[in-house]
């Protein structure tokens, strides 16, 4: 794997996610008055990652203290929860403060990068997980990344 071509997809797929949250927070539901953005209202989750995979939408970030949770749509509006997608296990490198997850879909896999905390580390670390399927469950494959 190469990890140069897989920080180039992180960065090409960063403007498509600033847009979809802008446009996100200003569409109208057609069954409502005026549109409430889930992020903070009704999901609790910081750093938000948005994947589009195929028709559906896969909402990551922040939002729990051993690992990630996620949740999916089809419409940017309403949307459901997929409950842990990345988990620390017993023996995980990656043991706290796990924040800011990015995904992206390569050559048949799905790859999360983010950041979290090793067992002797101070500082935040980069980490790689991957799996089958932008639902999870996203499994160790490199870290700490630097």
């Amino acid at each position: 794997m190469n990890h140069t071509n897989l920080i180039r997809l992180f960065r090409r797929n960063l403007a498509t996610v600033v847009i979809i949250i802008l446009f996100s927070g200003t569409t109208q539901s057609q069954e409502a008055d005026q549109y409430i953005n889930p992020v903070g209202d009704t999901i609790f989750v910081a750093d938000p990652y948005i994947l589009q995979y195929n028709d559906s939408y896969f909402l990551y970030g922040t939002s729990a203290g051993d690992g990630f949770k996620a949740w999916k749509s089809e419409n940017l509006i309403d949307w459901s929860a997929l409950g842990y997608v990345f988990r620390r296990k017993q023996g995980s490198w990656a043991t706290r403060s796990f924040w800011a997850p990015e995904v992206i879909h390569y050559h048949g896999k799905f790859y999360m990068i983010f950041s979290c905390k090793g067992p002797e580390e101070s500082g935040l670390r980069i980490a790689l997980a991957v799996s089958d399927s932008p639902e999870g469950p996203f499994e160790e494959l490199y870290v700490p990344l630097f």
